[in-house]
């Protein structure tokens, strides 16, 4: 049995033939092919109906596999007429990744279960099936209605199969492919980044994005992962700027940078700026730095912790509804709304309790307060201060205000010689005894300390505790005495911290103040944990820490820590670092120098560096130095000096730049929108010059190729690996390698002049330029009708138009050579002539000279004699 195939030209042209549905609507290419063949049987055409095995083969002659996997497609009881086929195969998209494939035929009678009997040789597969790619960028199709899939860098890179608009800018290796797995995912960049689920279901996590980086992975709805290495957001909208192996598992959860930070299942909204090994459990918990912080619990509630927060420092847990931890070390807040300032191995267990700051303080009671060291305020209502003695100073009953202080408790008096030592009058309205007790009122249960003004309690060194009356809610100020609260404010705290010339204070209703100094909780509900010169200004923000920070965006935004940061949009974060100043609504830095100084756009985002400025609406800088991103949804993911300034633009590299709007000009609103521009490490700018560009700059050229193994030799700008290239001077040079090619056949030159001839050769330009620009040339149809080269008839290759150029050109020379020997043979003829009349005149010559003679003798013997 024998099948003989069409020509290589004709199969070619058939391979171009995808099937597809048929009808008014629009239908996705598909990736199926036309195939058709001539099959004899027994040297005679074959007739019936036969069984057909294809296989795509990687090889032209080791085992028929694509990647060590077997792809076979059947075609079963097809019906051969007068031995000609035509059937339809189907192997995928994915086999077709740019490599060379060669396709294996088995036949059989259709009437059998015989083996197939396998054709020789495998037949190569022309470029047609590879049309869905390009070598390092290829465009995977959809349904005509449905943004293609856009596919760079690695050629092992990877769309999963049904994903729609899905894009994977560049990146990527043999070890670490990048994925997109849903529709609308997006790897800007890096090493093994996944965006999207891999469950099969393209729909799971659409429009993931992870800018670059290595090994990161964006699995939830609208997820985002700026860059680091190693980090997961599988929420939806969970965000992480950077950093290396955070994790953003809950809807709306944050994670700035550091290392090792986990937003959990159930922490929905909630926040990690940075720092190591941080955990937030629960719904808009916050952890703003440090090390093994955790805010929330891990027991399967989400409400039972609700807005915790951790302001920095080390192994510190604020675990019930609104506890602060503001810093320190060991620190636990599990009562709800209860907070620990600072120090070490501090618990506020109760509703509403306080432990500023020391060392192994306990606030275990509804509203109890306990400072200093070893002080265990376990009773509702109680404040319980304990000196530096290393033991338990605990309270005993309800709503008691204890000291323990062995140097004495001074009142009026800096110098006390007693436990008790009041400098002044005293006011009791009960009785007073000097034994080991005083009682006050003298009815049990019903003991108080009644002031009609505010009340201090001083130490050594000046006042160091300070209640406020209000009917409301009273002021606590802890710390250096001139710390303060303004007249007329609420329910604020100072914890403690402060010193001379450097106060801290609350000038709004619900502030508080953890410590440190010179620090300012300025407008209401505001909080600052410490450090020094830190200042919340509006309404719910928040600062744990660092200096000369300010919180100045409306309505909860947040400074993790660093030094002169001011996030000053509506919801607006920093995470950290060196004067960064987002002032868009819900943008975020996440650390770095200077960055977002300008106006930054609304949901922007830069994940560290230095001066870099995300001015776009939803705008995004991974990082780099001095990078501008003010196109909406501009993308720049670090380098130095880059600017995506039209909508929906990427730059990258060193100096690329994608023009705005008031660049292109025109009435233009959009600037370069759409447009990609990759810049080398050359110091010039390079622009873009029109929407919807892919720009490259490579002074060192460009590669494409199918092979791990590139290579740019001197004088080549762009260079293949199929052998064609382009010299740095400008000339395309096409492969045409002897080894290269089969199929020889001898051609008649004359003929070639001939059909040449009569080829109609006209000028023209094309539809899509400007009216200006003209050609010169035949038409493809025109063209291929005369010579049937190249693989259809609408294009023509360069090396097909000098081929017919140089057999015309024998041809033409063939002619001449006959035309020159005609014209020898003339001359020769003509020259022999010449001969012979040149022979006869000499004679005639000689003959008239005999005569001349003659007539002279005559002439003398007529006038005198013979002489």
């Amino acid at each position: 049995m024998r099948a003989t195939i069409l020509s290589d030209m004709g199969l070619a042209a058939i391979l171009l033939m995808y099937t597809g549905a048929a009808s008014g609507q629009p239908h996705p290419t598909g990736t199926a092919f036309t195939y058709q063949g001539q099959l004899e049987d027994g040297g005679a055409p074959a007739n019936g109906q036969y069984d057909f095995e294809f296989k795509l083969c990687d090889d032209p002659a080791a085992p028929c596999q694509v990647a060590a996997t077997t792809v076979v497609d059947y075609v079963d009881d097809h019906q051969v007429d007068d031995g000609l086929f035509t059937v339809e195969i189907d192997f995928g998209s994915d086999v077709f990744n740019g490599q060379a494939r060669w396709l294996e035929l088995g036949v059989r009678p259709g009437a059998t279960v015989d083996p197939y009997t396998i054709l020789s040789p495998r037949q190569e597969l022309t470029p047609t099936p590879h049309a869905l790619t390009l070598p390092g960028l290829w465009i995977q199709q959809n349904a005509v209605t449905e943004a293609p899939n856009l596919i760079g860098g690695y050629a092992g890179n990877e769309v999963t199969a049904g994903a729609i608009a899905a894009t994977i800018s560049g990146g990527g290796s043999e070890t670490d492919p990048n994925h997109v797995y849903d529709d609308y995912g997006t790897v800007a960049g890096g090493g093994n980044n996944r965006a999207g689920s891999d469950d099969a279901n393209s729909t799971t996590a659409t429009y993931a994005t992870v800018s670059g980086g290595r090994s990161n992975t964006a699995s939830g709805w609208y997820s985002t992962i700026s860059g680091g290495q190693a980090n997961q957001v599988t929420a939806e909208y969970g965000t992480i700027a950077g950093g290396r192996l955070n994790e953003a598992i809950s809807v709306y959860a944050t994670v700035g940078g550091g290392r090792g930070n986990s937003a959990q299942a159930q922490a929905d909204h909630a926040t990690i700026a940075g720092g190591l090994n941080n955990l937030a459990y629960d719904p808009t918990a916050t952890v703003a730095g440090g090390n093994s912080n955790i805010a929330g619990t891990d027991n399967g509630n989400p409400d039972d912790a609700k807005h915790a927060t951790v302001g920095g420092g080390l192994m510190n847990r604020a675990e019930a509804f609104a506890a602060t931890v503001g810093g320190g070390w060991n620190n636990k807040a599990d009562g709800n709304d209860a907070t620990v300032g600072g120090g070490k191995g501090n618990t506020a267990s109760g509703f509403s309790s306080t432990v500023p700051g020391g060392l192994e303080n306990t606030a275990g009671a509804l509203f109890a307060f306990a400072a200093g060291r070893r002080a265990k305020a376990n009773h509702m209502g109680t404040f319980v201060w304990a000196d530096s003695d290393d033991n338990d100073f605990a309270s005993t009953s309800a709503n008691t205000f204890l000291v323990r202080a062995s140097g004495g408790v001074g009142i009026g008096t800096n110098n006390p010689t007693e436990q008790l030592d009041v400098a002044g009058n005293i006011h009791a309205s009960g009785t007073i005894t000097s034994g080991s007790s005083i009682t006050i009122d003298g009815t049990a249960g019903s003991e108080k300390i009644t002031s009609t003004a505010d009340l201090e309690l001083h130490v050594s060194s000046g006042r160091a505790l300070r209640l406020e009356l209000d009917p409301t809610s009273p002021n606590f100020i802890g710390g250096y005495g001139g710390n303060s609260v303004t007249t007329g404010v609420k329910g604020a705290t100072i914890g403690g911290g402060g010193e001379n010339g450097f106060v801290n204070s609350v000038t709004d209703d619900y502030g508080t103040v953890g410590g440190g100094r010179n620090n300012q909780a300025a407008a209401y509900a505001t909080t600052v944990g410490g450090g020094y010169d830190n200042d919340a200004s509006a309404d719910y923000s928040t600062v744990g820490g660092g200096k000369s920070n300010s919180a100045s965006g409306w309505a909860g935004s947040t400074v993790g820590g660093g030094y002169y940061n001011n996030p000053t949009g509506d919801y607006s974060t920093v995470g950290g670092g060196f004067y960064n100043t987002p002032s868009g609504a819900y943008s975020t830095v996440g650390g770095g120098e200077s960055n977002a100084n300008d106006p930054s756009g609304d949901y922007s985002t830069v994940g560290g560096g230095g001066y870099n400025d995300p001015s776009g609406y939803s705008s995004t800088v991974g990082g780099g130095m001095s990078n501008e991103a003010a196109g909406d949804y501009s993308t720049v993911p670090g380098g130095h000096h880059n600017k995506a300034n039209g909508n929906y633009s990427f730059a990258a590299g060193r100096r690329a730049k994608v023009r705005s709007a008031a660049e292109v000009g025109g009435g233009d609103i959009d600037g370069d929108e759409g447009t990609f521009v990759w810049a080398d490490s050359t110091n010039v700018v390079f622009p873009s010059t029109g929407p919807d560009q892919f720009l490259v700059r490579a002074s060192g050229g460009m590669w494409l190729g199918t092979t791990s193994s590139p290579s740019i030799p001197a004088g080549r700008f762009i260079n293949t690996s199929t052998g064609g290239y382009l010299t740095s001077g400008g000339i395309w040079t096409d492969s045409s390698d002897r080894a290269q090619k089969d199929g020889l056949a001898a051609i008649d030159a004359r003929d070639i002049l001939k059909r040449v001839s009569t080829l109609p050769i006209s000028t023209w330009r094309h539809k899509a330029e400007e009216p200006s620009v003209r050609h010169m040339g035949a038409m493809a149809q025109d063209f291929y009708a005369a010579f049937g080269l190249g693989s259809d008839e609408r294009h023509i290759a360069a090396l097909d138009t000098g081929g017919v150029a140089l057999a015309a050109i024998q041809g033409l020379h063939d002619i001449v050579n006959e035309k020159e020997c005609e014209i020898e043979m003339l001359r020769a003829e003509k020259d022999a002539e010449i001969e012979a009349l040149e022979k006869r005149n000499g004679e005639l010559g000689a003959r008239l000279a005999a005569l001349e003679r003659i007539v002279d003798r005559l002439a003398q013997k007529h006038e005198g004699g013979v002489r």
